[in-house]
């Protein structure tokens, strides 16, 4: 197993991972691909692990339920809350609209406002969407609660500097 270190994220959505490996190794198997496994840098503490395992022990207690069928479950509620800003997310790193799929530019949600440089403006840290030319027309001409309501979207997503690279954008 290698373990490397994530050096950028492209537009195009691939990463560039530097890892050390043994080139006598990748050039007599021939090795053309890999599998690589995520790993989370935010680990639990033991305290935090045995508080997991003790609730989840508690209700598949009380539920009648096997601990491994409520461990699926919280994952799966995790993931539910979550899904829909992944997506949004997606849709800001490969530039598509986040209704139609068309290709798209950076909406500033929080609104730049008249009169202000957009070169000078703070971006990171602001709530931003991408979309096409169409719909981001469409956001200023009926506002964006009716706008967020009629396509059923829960908001943008703050930006960090990954969104900031791919719009070319320096803060």
């Amino acid at each position: 197993m290698l373990k490397g270190k994530v050096i950028d994220l492209k537009e195009d959505g691939t990463a560039i991972i530097a890892c050390k490996v043994n080139i006598g190794q990748f050039v007599h198997r021939q090795v053309k691909e890999c599998y690589i496994d995520l790993i989370d840098s935010r680990p639990l503490s033991a305290q935090q692990r045995r508080m997991c395992y003790a609730l989840i022990n508690a209700i598949a207690e009380w539920s009648g339920s096997s601990q491994e069928s409520i461990k699926q479950a919280f994952k799966m509620d995790f993931w539910a809350g979550r899904i829909d800003t992944l997506a949004t997310y997606m849709c800001l790193v490969h530039k598509k609209c986040a209704v139609c799929g068309k290709r798209a530019d950076l909406h500033h949600i929080d609104a730049i406002g008249m009169g202000n440089d957009r070169n000078e403006v703070q971006h990171l840290g602001r709530e931003v969407l991408s979309l096409c030319r169409e719909h981001h027309t469409e956001i200023h001409a009926i506002g964006k609660a009716e706008f967020m309501a009629k396509y059923h979207l829960n908001g943008g997503i703050t930006a960090d500097r990954t969104i900031l690279k791919i719009y070319g954008l320096r803060r």
